[in-house]
């Protein structure tokens, strides 16, 4: 569907480093690592990264 409508990039935003699962199945999908936002979130006293990962739709 994101094709068809013209996307060329789809993000993902992983919102716990430790999320192992998310990041294993967003890599089984293709997404590659995009990045990564240090201690920007915070959950039970404990500070988060949020990870970010990429997948090209459209190649030009």
């Amino acid at each position: 569907m994101l094709k068809s409508d013209g996307v060329r990039e789809a993000l993902a935003v992983i919102g716990d480093s430790y999320n192992a699962a998310s990041i294993g199945l967003h890599k089984k999908l293709g997404f590659t690592h995009a990045g990564r936002l240090t201690n920007v979130g915070e959950k039970f006293g404990r500070k988060l990264d949020v990870v970010l990962m990429q997948l090209t739709l459209n190649q030009a």
